[in-house]
C-alpha cells in the first residue's frame, strides 16, 4: 500500500548538537514526501503522497522511534511563494534617491530575444510602497548625512499608515557601516516583519542587495506559517522535539534564525542530498562527483570537488536575483512526474510541466491521463513495485504511452523508448552545466544517483556521456531525507572588504576575515562538539567584475593565494595573466562537526534473489547478489537501480551500488 511504512538498510549515526540518539528526516518533493527515522544505528523510512500533509508523514514516523528525536526538515515553500508570487505586501526604506533602486536593477532583459515578454518580472516591492531616508553613509564606511532621530521616526510613521505585512531596510553603503540602519530597525519596533540588509547580505552591489533584502522580507510571513504548521504537526505527534531547518547551504539552522533569513532555505530541499553525497564522498576520497538527484517533479546536479560542493552567490529565483551563499545546484524541470508532450514542431519534450502527486503518472491510478516519464519506465520495465512497493498498473502506463504515440506514429513501446532517449539528454545537458561550462572534464567524474528516478536512468547517462562509475547509496530513494538527518549545524557568512592582494593591505584582510569568522562562531556558541571553520576570500583581477573563492589557512600569504587564485582562474576560464589581483570579500563557514563516518547497511532482506523478469532484464533483489551484468533490475521497495548493457553492478558491504563499464 501506499502508506505503508518500509524498512530500508541501517545507518549508524551519531548526534553531537542535540544530545539525542534519534533524528527525523523530512524531505516535501513536488509528488512524496520521505520521512526517514535514525535511532541506535537503524534507518527505517517511509514515503507519503506530498498532499497528505507533514502531519501523516510524522504520525507514521511516532511508531517507528521510542524516544524524543531531533526533527529537521527541508522545505520547498519559500521557493513555492517566490514561483507563485504569493508574496506578502511589503515596503522597502531606502536611502533619499535611491527609491528606484528596484525598478533600474540592471537594466538588463530576462530574455535578451523574446521581445513579446516584458524585460523583467515585476518588483517584490512596487514604487509606491518605496520610502526614502534623509541620510548617506560613504562607501568607507563613514557617515556623510547622519540619520536624526526625528527623520527615523518619520519614515517609521510612514510605513506604519501604508498598512504593510513586512518591511525591508536597505540603505547605501550599509554594509560598511550599518547603524543607520539599525537606528531605522529600532524606529519600526515591533511592527510588521523586518528584514534589514546587513542582516541579510552584509555585501557591495545595493541593486542585488536589495533585491535580495526585499525579497527576504517578502516571504517572511509565509515562512512564519509554514513554521507554524510544521512545529503544530511535531507537537501532534514528537510534543517537545527541537526542530530546524536545512538552509541553502546544505548545513541546517535554528527555527528562529529561519523565520529571519527565510530566504536562506530557497535551496534547502536539493542542498540536503548534496550534503549526504559530501559526506560519501569524502568516505570515499572522490576527488570529483557530480550528484544526481532526480525525484518526481525535477532534477537537480551540484558538482563536488573534494568531498565539497560548489557554491554560488547570485541565483535567479522566478526572475528575482537572490545573493545568499548555496551549493551550486543546477535544476531541470525532468523527473519521473514530469509529462511527456509533443511541441508546435512535433518533437518530443519532457517537462517542465509535472503530474505531481495528484493525479500523477496514469501508473499511480490516481485519475492521471497523461504520458510520463514515469509511465514510460513502466512500459520499459524499469518500474513497477518490482521489489515490492508501491504497484503500478501496467495497463495504464501502456494506455497512456499509446495515446501519446499516435501524435507521432510511434507504438507504446517506442514512445516510452523515446522517452527515455529524451530524459538521458536533458540529464547529460544539466551534468554539462556543473562541469564542462566551469572547465571541469565530466568523464573524470563520478556521478552519485539517487531520488526515486535517479538510479534509473544514471547508467545509460554514464555510457552516452563517457562517465566511468555512477555510485548509487543505499536507501537512494529517500537519500535527501538522510541528508536532513547527517545535516550539521552550520553558519555561513560573507562581507565586503574590497583590498589590494599584496603584503601591505593583507593585515587589514586578515583582521576582517578573523572579525567575520569571530561572529559566525558567536552564532553557534551554543551547540555541543567539535567546532569547525573554513575561511576563504572572493579574488579577482582588479578592474573585473565576477569574482572566485580561494581557500585560506594558516600558511596563506598573499603570495600562496595569488597563486592559488591564477590556477583557479585558469581551470574555470582558460587562462590567467600577470595583471594584479585583489580582494572583494571575506567569507567564512562555522559548522558543529559530526564526523564523517557513514554507516555500514544491514543485511539484504531474505528471500530469493530472483524476483521475476519485466521485458528489459532479469529483476534481482537489490544486494543479494554482489556483482551483476546488465541488463538487470536491482529492487527493493523503495528503490529500483537499472543496470543497462553494457554495464557491471557491483554491491559494496554499505549497501552502496556500484555501477561500471563492463
Amino acid at each position: 500500500m501506499l502508506y505503508d511504512r518500509v524498512p530500508v538498510r541501517g545507518h549508524s549515526f551519531r548526534s553531537v548538537k542535540t544530545g539525542q540518539e534519534a533524528r527525523v528526516g523530512l524531505d516535501a518533493g513536488g509528488t512524496f514526501t520521505d520521512v526517514v527515522v535514525l535511532e541506535g544505528g537503524v534507518a527505517q523510512a517511509l514515503k507519503v503522497p506530498t498532499d497528505a500533509g507533514l502531519g501523516e508523514g510524522l504520525a507514521q514516523a511516532r511508531g517507528l522511534v521510542s524516544k524524543r528525536p531531533t526533527v529537521v526538515a527541508g522545505t520547498t515553500w519559500v521557493t513555492n511563494a517566490v514561483l507563485e508570487q504569493k508574496l506578502a505586501r511589503t515596503a522597502l526604506v531606502t536611502t533619499e534617491g535611491f527609491a528606484d533602486v528596484l525598478e533600474i536593477g540592471r537594466q538588463a532583459r530576462d530574455d535578451l530575444y523574446d521581445l513579446a515578454r516584458p524585460a523583467r518580472v515585476p518588483s517584490p516591492v512596487p514604487r509606491d510602497l518605496c520610502f526614502e531616508a534623509a541620510e548617506r553613509i560613504g562607501p568607507d564606511g563613514m557617515p556623510l548625512l547622519r540619520l536624526t532621530e526625528e527623520e527615523a521616526k518619520r519614515v517609521a510613521a510612514e510605513v506604519r499608515a501604508a498598512g504593510v505585512e513586512a518591511v525591508a531596510v536597505c540603505l547605501l553603503h550599509s554594509y560598511a557601516n550599518p547603524g543607520h540602519e539599525a537606528r531605522l530597525a529600532r524606529a519600526l519596533g515591533d511592527g510588521p516583519a523586518l528584514s534589514i540588509s546587513h542582516r541579510v547580505s552584509r555585501e557591495r552591489r545595493e541593486f542585488e542587495r536589495a533585491s535580495t533584502t526585499a525579497l527576504n522580507a517578502a516571504v517572511m510571513p509565509v515562512i512564519d506559517r509554514y513554521l507554524r504548521a510544521q512545529e503544530e504537526a511535531i507537537a501532534g505527534s514528537f510534543p517537545g522535539a527541537p526542530a530546524f531547518v536545512v538552509h541553502s547551504g546544505g548545513g541546517m539552522m535554528t527555527v528562529a534564525r529561519a523565520r529571519l533569513l527565510p530566504l536562506a532555505t530557497v535551496m534547502s530541499g536539493p542542498a540536503a542530498g548534496v550534503a549526504a553525497t559530501a559526506r560519501l564522498a569524502r568516505r570515499f576520497g572522490l576527488d570529483r562527483a557530480v550528484s544526481l538527484d532526480m525525484g518526481g517533479t525535477s532534477t537537480d546536479v551540484c558538482l563536488l570537488r573534494d568531498g565539497v560542493p560548489a557554491t554560488a552567490r547570485d541565483r535567479r529565483l522566478g526572475g528575482h536575483v537572490v545573493r545568499l551563499p548555496a551549493v551550486a545546484v543546477e535544476s531541470i524541470g525532468a523527473g519521473g512526474g514530469s509529462v511527456v508532450w509533443v511541441d508546435d514542431v512535433g518533437a518530443l519534450r519532457v517537462g517542465p510541466r509535472s503530474a505531481g502527486a495528484v493525479p500523477g503518472p496514469a501508473a499511480y491510478r490516481r485519475g492521471g491521463v497523461e504520458a510520463t516519464v514515469t509511465d514510460a519506465d513502466v512500459v520499459l520495465g524499469l518500474a513497477g513495485g518490482l521489489g515490492g512497493g508501491l504497484e503500478l498498473d501496467q495497463d495504464l502506463a501502456h494506455e497512456a504511452c499509446a495515446q501519446l504515440g499516435t501524435q507521432l506514429g510511434l507504438s507504446a513501446e517506442e514512445t516510452a523508448l523515446a522517452t527515455a532517449e529524451v530524459t538521458h539528454a536533458e540529464l547529460e545537458r544539466a551534468l554539462r552545466l556543473v562541469t564542462v561550462r566551469r572547465g571541469h572534464d565530466l568523464r573524470a567524474c563520478t556521478l552519485v544517483a539517487y531520488g526515486g528516478a535517479g538510479p534509473m536512468h544514471a547508467g545509460a547517462v554514464a555510457l552516452s556521456a563517457g562517465i566511468e562509475r555512477v555510485l548509487v547509496p543505499a536507501a537512494s530513494s529517500t537519500f535527501s531525507a538522510i541528508g536532513c538527518c547527517l545535516s550539521e549545524l552550520a553558519f555561513d557568512d560573507v562581507r565586503t572588504c574590497l583590498a589590494p592582494l599584496d603584503e601591505a593591505h593583507w593585515p587589514r584582510v586578515e583582521h576582517e576575515l578573523e572579525d567575520l569568522v569571530s561572529e559566525a562562531t558567536a552564532a553557534l556558541e551554543d551547540g555541543d562538539g567539535t567546532l569547525r571553520v573554513a575561511r576563504s576570500l572572493e579574488l579577482r583581477y582588479r578592474g573585473q567584475n565576477d569574482a572566485l573563492e580561494v581557500n585560506v589557512d594558516g600558511a596563506t600569504s598573499p603570495d600562496t593565494l595569488s597563486a592559488a587564485f591564477q590556477e583557479r582562474h585558469r581551470s574555470e576560464f582558460g587562462y590567467a595573466t600577470d595583471e594584479p589581483v585583489e580582494v572583494t570579500a571575506t567569507r567564512a563557514r562555522v559548522w558543529i562537526d559530526e564526523g564523517t563516518a557513514w554507516a555500514r547497511s544491514a543485511p539484504a532482506a531474505e528471500g530469493d534473489a530472483e524476483l521475476g523478469e519485466t521485458v528489459f532484464g532479469p529483476v534481482l533483489r537489490r544486494g543479494a547478489v554482489e556483482l551483476v551484468e546488465g541488463p538487470a533490475v536491482l529492487a527493493d521497495a523503495l528503490s529500483t537501480v537499472a543496470v543497462w548493457p553494457g554495464q557491471i553492478a557491483r554491491t559494496d558491504e554499505d549497501g552502496n551500488v556500484w555501477l561500471e563499464r563492463a
